[in-house]
Formats: C-alpha cells, structure tokens, sequence
C-alpha cells in the first residue's frame, strides 16, 4: 500500500493530463472520480486567484491611496498572475504567500501591502488549494483501505522571480 501516496501525489501534481476510460477501470471509479474533481476545483480555484486581482486595502495612513492600488492591479497581471496557471509548472498558494510576505512592491505604500496580505491569509486564499490536494490524497488512500498518515507535502517549492 506504500505506492498509493506516491501515486495519488504525482496524479495531483501532473499538468494537462487525461486518464481514459481504461484508467478509470484500473484505479476504481471512487478514485478515479476524486482526483479529476479535486483536480478540478483545484484548477477552478486558481484561475479564480489568477483572474480576480484582489482589492488593495486601504492603510488608514496612506496619502496616495489610488497610485498604491493601480501599481497592485499592475503588479498582479504582470508579476504574479503569470505564475499562478503556468504551463510548465504551477505555484501554489503557499509559494505566492511566501513572495508576497518577503517582497516589497516599489509604488505600493507597505501598509496597504501588508493589510492586504493579511485579510488574503485570513481568507485562506493561500492554503486553500493545498488543503484540498491533501484532502483527496487522504480519502483516496483510504478508499484504497491505507489507514496510514500522509507522508509528505505535495509539492516542492518552485521558485519563481516576481519581476518587480
């Protein structure tokens, strides 16, 4: 049963793949119907991020309040959002949370960045997709009859670099 994870995770993790009818038959439909539909919402879920640049929040002290939001909707289409669906890989919440929290975006005043940042992790848009990755790798080792705990995350840490 040790294969179960291992599997389930590079399934999860594969991009542009389609299962046949054949593979549906082999994993059992109750798998096979968990993974395409996390990876579904998973997929949902990102384009969600990528296509809705969330509003700034305003920091009480900022004076150029409108010059802050027009470089944050800036920054998103053209330094983050490419990242979020890339073709060749896709960076998770985590990682984005992670650029976000250590960058510092040149013409956003640091308060309305880290207002933002806050009510964004307090949302949980940054761990969301992770959570229901872990989620279905759970119930299909189960549905497998693995009772052991999940192993590892699921992906590693991409880097990319937020052309600022």
């Amino acid at each position: 049963m040790q294969w179960i994870e291992p599997a389930a995770r590079h399934l999860m993790n594969c991009t542009g793949f389609s299962l046949l009818e054949e593979d549906a038959a082999a994993i059992g439909f109750d798998v096979f119907y968990r993974i395409v539909s996390t990876k579904f919402s998973v997929d949902t879920m990102r384009k969600m991020m990528e296509y809705n640049v969330p509003d700034l929040i305003k920091d009480p002290n900022c004076e150029t309040y409108a010059s802050c939001s027009a470089v944050w909707t800036a920054e998103w289409w053209n330094g983050l959002a490419p990242h979020i669906l890339h073709p060749n890989y896709t960076t998770v919440g985590e990682r984005i949370k992670k650029e976000l929290k250590s960058c510092t975006i040149p013409g956003v005043c640091v308060g309305c960045q880290t207002l933002t940042f806050d009510v964004l992790e307090e949302l949980g848009t940054f761990s969301r997709d992770s959570e229901l990755i872990e989620e279905c790798i759970s119930d299909v080792k189960g549905l497998c009859g693995d009772t052991s705990p999940l192993e590892k995350p699921l992906y590693t840490d991409r880097a990319f670099t937020w052309s600022l």
